[in-house]
């Protein structure tokens, strides 16, 4: 059976638009896929440097630390657990369109992480409003408590699975070197 020329050339176009669509297909995939990966790695770096601010300045030991003069009715002032994390806002922010493309489960957890993290923020936010209120800070450093375990928890296993599903595997983040040592 021999092809006419026409048809010969009809099929070789049906076949280089298929090709170029595929090939185009197969690019915004790749895209998608490199910006996921992105994603999952900015958000982890974000995370782990957020818990690792938190130990490195020994927040919560200071908080506990701390109980004992405000229930002796002792003024405490926490300036350097109050303020803005400018750069962890400022990454989250960023992708917050965009977590829900994280697949799987991360998006729930990460917007569980985020929350968590924000009420912790409000709560140093009332602390260092109540300056002049011993029993009302030791109160709310009492009330925190089982926030700050529970954030760090989620914190931690979040990074490790962030960094799993970029491909990153765990080596190198504080969820990794907790394990190791």
């Amino acid at each position: 059976m021999t092809l006419t020329p026409t048809f010969a050339a009809l099929c070789g176009s049906i076949a280089t638009a298929i090709a170029i669509f595929g090939g185009g297909l197969a690019v915004e995939a790749y895209k998608r896929r490199r910006d996921r990966m992105g994603m999952a790695l900015a958000l982890a770096g974000a995370i782990d440097a957020l818990l690792g601010l938190i130990e490195t300045r020994r927040m919560t030991q200071e908080l506990w630390a701390a109980l004992a003069e405000l229930d002796a009715g002792h003024a405490v002032v926490f300036g350097a657990l109050i303020g803005d994390n400018a750069p962890f806002q400022a990454i989250t922010l960023s992708y917050a369109g965009q977590i829900g493309n994280l697949g799987g489960d991360l998006p729930f957890r990460v917007a569980r992480f985020l929350t968590f993290n924000q009420g912790l923020q409000h709560d140093l936010s009332r602390l260092d409003g109540s300056r002049d209120s011993p029993e009302v800070q030791a109160m709310l450093i009492r009330q925190m408590s089982p926030l700050w375990e529970k954030t760090e928890a989620l914190g931690v296993k979040l990074v490790a699975d962030l960094r799993c599903a970029a491909g990153g595997g765990r080596s190198g983040s504080r969820a990794a070197s907790r394990e190791d040592g």
